[in-house]
């Protein structure tokens, strides 16, 4: 009896492997950022802003101070990391409003800050 009789019942025929949404080179990028963004919020809780070095952020996060800087231009970035796409929302809704709507308005009524909040 050979073996292909043996299982007839299953296919042994592979189906194509299917590409992951984002290749593997961006996977890791994004996973360094989070690493040094866990690494940085963990310190800057533990030891507040001030006393935590970019030093000490590459140690927990497992990279070098070279690569720290590849990612982000100071410490500051770290504690508002999202901060450029922020104010380009903001600038955006700003330009968008209605002439009849103040800036001030917008503000407080919470049109602005509310939608650039949710990260």
């Amino acid at each position: 009896m050979a073996l292909s009789d043996t299982f007839w019942w299953r296919s042994y025929i592979l189906e194509p492997m299917k590409k992951p949404s984002t290749p593997l080179r961006e996977r890791k990028k994004d996973a360094t950022r989070h690493a040094l963004l866990a690494a940085a919020n963990k310190r800057f809780h533990h030891n507040g802003y001030e006393a935590t070095t970019i030093d000490e952020v590459c140690q927990d996060a497992g990279v070098s101070r070279r690569t720290f800087f590849r990612y982000f231009p100071d410490k500051e970035s770290l504690a508002f990391p999202h901060r450029r796409e922020r104010l380009e929302r903001f600038v955006e809704l700003l330009a968008s409003a209605p002439a009849s709507e103040a800036p001030r308005l917008l503000v407080e009524s919470g049109k602005v800050i509310a939608p650039t909040c949710t990260d």
